[in-house]
């Protein structure tokens, strides 16, 4: 599909290379609806538009690699005329999302908008919140899929309307404060799968978020800072004592944190790729193993031999849950995007679920989260209860791993598909009203 936007007057090209959360505005909008299944962008330019700060503007490399057209009109473009669509309609798809410049449109809230667009290809779709019909300027204000010759003849569009909870975006108007602006992405920069733990933890670190978004600091020097928390807490750990059980267990909930800041700086400045997703489930086994050595050193040196045992148990069922779910995350992703996995995951659970293995695992697999294992851990420290803490999580580690191995054979080599993209398959369903 193809993505129309009309670029300000020249007075305002400025605005386009403000900073939101560290990504300028052009890019961001750019690339929000990349992300949502767009391939071709056409920017409609004013008169006098100077062509060389497009060509020196700092585009990402996912925006270089699309198709961008341009189309000059002689004065800035009006999507309520029609004179101004008939302009530029040698330019257009039969077919296109209008994407005001400066609206950032919320990931799923667009990717719900093409989904219902697919699904209805003969029709204008829009979300629900605006005008239904007419030449109203509020249809505009926020992104639509339109039909060529709606625009052309300028008849009022017959829409189909997307329901959404909120505003499925936020608009950068002259009167909007970037400040406030970047606090609303920042709350929605969490997954579709997050559970009520991981987002809690976000809650927390949302400040941090924010202050780290404008600065040059990767999500993958983050995703390091979380190894180095981790291999601190297994070192106080290793002290023997309540007390440095309570020390490491508090350090360890800090790393968990930082395992949340790193996730959702990514997603904020589009800097998602196989290499950043295979490091941060790395760094999160490395992490657990890490505090279980040192949880086993710990409590050999209170003179509990049976600490040994359960370090054992433990180190041995979590690496090889490490290297059972390496495997399942490379049958259960596409190539190429395993930052898909525990989506396609948990969907393959909903599909088994006549199953009472997948409805259980279903029910339970949050536990296997480090935003979960930082709170029982947390509690068992304070608790001076490691033994009991030691051994479900031994039981537990050894349990995923069989269980992974079950699901790799019964969910995916079973009924492995042929490795391709297609917008059925990534489509997530919703409800739309006529």
């Amino acid at each position: 599909m193809q993505i129309v936007i009309a670029m300000p007057q020249v007075a305002d090209i400025g605005r386009l290379t403000t900073q939101v959360c560290g990504v300028p505005l052009l890019v961001r909008v750019l690339m929000t609806t990349l992300s949502a299944g767009v391939g071709k962008v056409l920017l409609v330019l004013p008169d006098a538009w100077p062509r060389r700060w497009l060509q020196n503007y700092p585009w990402s490399r996912d925006i270089e690699a699309s198709c961008i057209e341009t189309v000059e009109i002689g004065h800035p473009f009006d999507p309520d005329r029609r004179e101004d669509w008939r302009a530029i309609e040698h330019c257009l798809d039969d077919r296109f999302l209008w994407m005001p410049y400066d609206y950032l449109a919320h990931g799923a809230a667009l990717s719900g908008l093409i989904s219902a667009a697919n699904k209805h290809p003969g029709s204008a779709v829009r979300f629900s919140g605006v005008a239904a019909t007419g030449p109203d300027k509020h249809i505009y204000d926020r992104p639509g899929v339109f039909l060529k010759s709606d625009q052309i003849a300028g008849s009022a569009p017959d829409f189909w309307v997307i329901p959404v909870k909120g505003q499925p975006g936020v608009s950068l108007r002259p009167s909007a404060q970037v400040v406030e602006i970047e606090a609303e992405l920042v709350r929605r920069s969490g997954k579709a799968t997050d559970g009520i733990y991981s987002r809690f933890n976000q809650r927390l670190s949302w400040p941090v978020v924010r202050w780290l978004s404008r600065t040059c600091v990767t999500p993958n020097a983050v995703t390091f800072v979380s190894m180095a928390v981790s291999a601190m807490a297994g070192l106080n750990f290793a002290r023997g004592s309540w007390a440095g059980d309570v020390t490491a267990a508090a350090v360890f909930f800090l790393s968990g944190l930082i395992d949340e800041i790193d996730g959702m700086l990514t997603r904020l400045k589009f800097q998602e790729s196989p290499f950043s997703c295979w490091l941060k489930t790395w760094v999160d086994y490395s992490s657990y193993l890490l505090i279980f050595v040192g949880m086993t050193a710990g409590g050999y040196r209170r003179g509990g031999v049976l600490y040994l045992f359960l370090g054992a148990g433990l180190l041995c069922g979590s690496l090889l849950s490490f290297a059972v779910i390496s495997v399942q995350r490379g049958l259960a992703a596409p190539r190429g995007k395993p930052n898909e996995y525990s989506r396609r995951y948990l969907a393959a659970l909903d599909r088994d679920s006549a199953n009472p293995i997948s409805r259980l695992v279903r029910q339970l697999q949050f536990l296997t989260k480090k935003g979960v294992l930082i709170y029982y851990l947390l509690l068992g420290a304070v608790l001076n209860a490691m033994p009991a803490v030691m051994f479900l999580s031994a039981f537990g580690a050894n349990v995923v791993w069989m269980v992974t191995i079950y699901f790799n054979r019964k969910l995916f080599l079973a009924h492995r598909r042929p490795r391709r993209e297609t917008a059925s398959l990534d489509a997530v369903p919703m409800e739309v009203e006529r």
